[in-house]
C-alpha cells in the first residue's frame, strides 16, 4: 500500500480497522459496510438496519472513525464535526429518528464506541488549544469547542489494530489471485480443488 500522506494513511487503516471489528463482531456489525469513497467526508461509513420481517428500513447508520496513538482518560468529539455531521443528514433529508451517529475511536487499548445521534453542537462547551487540522500540520493550533467522550460510557471492544496485521491482510487479498493462477499454470491446481 502506498499513501501520499499519513492522514491518507491512518484513513485506510481506520476502515481496514472497522472491517476487522465487523469480522471479530458479527452479531454486532451484522449489515453490510459501505466506506465512503472521499476520506475527506464528514464520516466514514454507513450501513442500513433492516427489519427482514417487515421490510423496512430500521434507522440508517453513519461511523465516524478515529485512530488514537495514546490512552487518554477522555477523548476528544469536536464541536464542527458534531454540526458537520447533523448538516449532512439535513442536506440527506434524513429526521432525526431516521438515522443513527456512532463515533469509534480505536485507541491502544481497545475499540470504543459511542451513540452520538443526541448530541448537539451547543452540547460541546469545553475548548482547548489543539491542531487546527491534524491531517495537515501538528504544529498549526487554534481553540475549538468540543465534548469530552468518557470511555465508561463507550460500548468498548477488546480489539486493538495492529497496522501490519492488517497490510499484511490486503497483500494476501491482491497477491492470492495472481499467486493462485501461475501455482495453476505450474500444474498444481489439484492445490485449491
Amino acid at each position: 500500500m502506498e499513501f501520499t500522506t499519513d492522514y491518507q494513511r491512518r484513513e485506510w487503516i481506520g476502515r481496514q480497522a472497522l472491517k476487522e471489528l465487523q469480522r471479530l463482531n458479527p452479531t454486532i456489525f451484522k449489515h453490510n459496510i459501505i466506506f465512503e469513497p472521499d476520506e475527506y467526508s464528514v464520516f466514514d461509513a454507513s450501513f442500513i438496519s433492516y427489519d427482514y420481517t417487515t421490510h423496512k428500513v430500521v434507522s440508517r447508520i453513519f461511523i465516524e472513525i478515529k485512530i488514537r496513538d495514546t490512552i487518554y482518560p477522555d477523548y476528544i468529539l469536536e464541536k464542527k464535526k458534531v454540526n458537520n455531521l447533523h448538516k449532512k443528514m439535513k442536506e440527506l433529508h434524513l429526521e432525526p429518528s431516521e438515522y443513527r451517529l456512532y463515533y469509534l475511536n480505536f485507541t491502544p487499548s481497545g475499540a470504543l464506541l459511542w451513540n452520538i445521534s443526541d448530541i448537539q453542537g451547543d452540547d460541546c462547551t469545553d475548548t482547548k488549544f489543539m491542531n487546527k487540522a491534524t491531517s495537515s500540520s501538528r504544529t498549526n493550533k487554534q481553540n475549538k469547542s468540543y465534548k469530552a467522550m468518557k470511555p465508561e460510557d463507550a460500548k468498548r471492544f477488546d480489539y486493538i489494530i495492529d497496522s501490519q496485521d492488517l497490510f499484511d491482510q490486503e497483500t494476501l487479498r491482491t497477491m492470492k489471485p495472481l499467486l493462485e493462477k501461475i501455482v495453476k499454470k505450474k500444474g498444481f491446481g489439484f492445490l485449491f480443488d
